[in-house]
């Protein structure tokens, strides 16, 4: 009997225990279904592509939207916190027909550093000269059944940023890329590869930069009508996921790496369609943003 348990994914598992001994009593051999919930919740059709890649393009779009403003609002000399950014980024999901489980973050400074941060509406730290700034939206279309994007756009508050900052973005961008590149490749050999694996492969390069222990979490997740959806992880750490980057999976590529005074991370959404791996929405950030 397949049922809703898992000994790898707890996210898995809601079959109590008790439950479990009874039917195991009555002579039932259980197995998880951890694979049937991917195949059937957690990859998209036809039409949970399209309302993805919709989301998505609106996401990149309003990130370009938010620089622009930012730059117009600091020119002219008005102190700004995090928490009226994430208002300006609230107000154009509001126009666009956007919707989302929770506000965006906008985190500035060492703010950045946590990857978790959540400003306080209208509130948290100002804006200030030579700060590495970071986004990070999801959201999807108003209506039943639709896709959510999520991306993490990141930039310094100046013309030119700081060396070791541009170092740590490099080595997220490339960590990132390489990620996409074992996906890509191992697709074309007509395998499948296992979100562990991508885990393991963009931790590899990250350790090779020395930033090895400064990525604090799984390097993507699933993404379906849930932000974090039902199918395959890229994680070799927190909840090891070894299902397969099967036909129509959606997913993030988030690599990041957090330091005491800032943090870089870099995300993309792919989309697995006819055998190959597509980012959406948009180009994945090859600079950080300037002002």
């Amino acid at each position: 009997v397949a049922c809703q348990y898992s000994s790898q994914l707890p996210m898995l598992s809601y079959l109590d225990h008790g439950t479990t001994q009874l039917l195991e009593e009555c002579g039932f051999t259980l197995r998880s279904s951890q694979a049937l919930i991917q195949r059937f919740l957690g990859i998209l059709d036809e039409e949970g592509a399209r309302s993805h890649e919709a989301a998505a393009v609106h996401l990149y779009s309003i990130v370009s939207v938010v620089w622009e403003r930012l730059g117009a609002e600091l020119g002219a000399g008005r102190p700004l916190a995090e928490g009226e950014v994430q208002a300006w980024i609230l107000e154009e999901f509001r126009a666009r027909g956007l919707e989302t489980d929770s506000p965006p973050v906008v985190a500035v400074g060492r703010h950045s550093a946590d990857p978790h941060y959540e400003p306080p509406p209208g509130g948290g730290a100002l804006l200030e000269s030579g700060q590495v700034l970071l986004l990070d939206l999801w959201a999807r279309q108003k209506r039943a059944g639709s896709v959510y994007a999520d991306i993490t756009w990141v930039g310094v508050l100046a013309k030119r940023a700081e060396d070791e900052v541009q170092r740590v973005f490099a080595a997220v961008a490339r960590a990132r890329d390489e990620g996409l590149r074992f996906i890509r490749e191992a697709l074309g050999r007509g395998e499948q590869p296992a979100g562990a694996d991508v885990d393991r492969r963009v931790r590899a390069v990250l350790q090779e930069a020395g930033y090895g222990e400064r990525l604090k979490h799984r390097t993507g997740h699933a993404i379906d009508a849930q932000l974090h959806g039902y199918g395959a992880n890229l994680d070799s750490v927190e909840f090891p996921d070894p299902r397969r980057l099967i036909e129509g999976s959606c997913f993030s590529v988030e690599p990041g790496v957090y330091l005491p005074g800032f943090g870089i991370r870099c995300e993309v959404d792919v989309l697995i369609r006819g055998g190959a791996a597509r980012v959406t929405g948009g180009q994945p950030q090859m600079e950080l943003l300037k002002l």
